[in-house]
């Protein structure tokens, strides 16, 4: 993984067109490892880097259009709140993450602290994957601390929220609720690591990723196969 992304880096970035060194290309991706799972801060990759905020948008612009990162944006409903506005950044490839992280086994990773976002970002890639185009993927974050991991939106109508567990015991923020009524008191899936299927309540399921599909599906928010 190490001499693929090298050899991405060296290579084919810039034969897609990416005018840039390297070596700031490959600290940069190196510095996305921090920002994955989290709120964008352009300015201060800038600061880090030694370059303007347009300079590095516009790499993080290649770079998505390469398939190597996605930024998720969060979702804006018409309620009185004060909203986040910046998007999530993921790595794309689990692999790639790790491997710019120096996790080189399932024992590293176990003890880091990346596991929980290696785990989210996984989640995200895995749900997003399987969307027909209908259905567009979002975070909701409000500044009081209200939040979900994902919601897919079909049309402009909230239909479900993910959150994304790194534990096969659950437990829910009261900003989780929260954000389950602000988006129209939308189901809620949880997913874990491999727990046995249980409901929370009414409106919340847990599940792994094994089985989270069986309870998507109904909501007619994944691919027709």
């Amino acid at each position: 993984m190490n001499d693929f992304i090298q050899t991405y880096v060296e290579r084919d970035l810039p034969a897609l067109g990416l005018n840039a060194s390297p070596t700031r290309v490959r600290t940069l991706l190196t510095m996305l490892v921090g920002a994955h799972g989290h709120l964008l801060n352009v300015s201060e990759l800038a600061r880090s880097l030694g370059l303007t905020a347009p300079t590095v948008q516009s790499y993080l612009d290649f770079l998505e259009h390469a398939f190597l990162i996605r930024r998720l944006s969060p979702y804006f409903v018409n309620i009185n709140k004060r909203l986040v506005k910046s998007p999530k950044l993921y790595l794309r490839d689990s692999g790639m993450l790790h491997a710019l992280a120096d996790i080189e086994d399932n024992e590293t990773l176990a003890g880091s602290l990346q596991v929980g976002a290696s785990w989210e970002g996984y989640i995200v890639q895995q749900i997003i994957a399987q969307l027909p185009y209908q259905v567009q993927p979002y975070f909701y974050r409000t500044a009081d601390g209200s939040e979900l991991d994902l919601v897919l939106v079909r049309g402009t109508k909230p239909v479900v929220g993910i959150e994304i567990k790194y534990t096969n015991a659950p437990t829910l923020s009261r900003g989780n609720y929260i954000a389950t009524r602000d988006l129209g008191n939308i189901p809620l899936v949880v997913v874990t690591p491999s727990a046995e299927d249980f409901r929370l309540d009414e409106r919340v399921q847990v599940c792994s990723l094994r089985s989270v599909w069986q309870y998507l599906n109904p909501l007619k928010v994944l691919r027709s196969n």
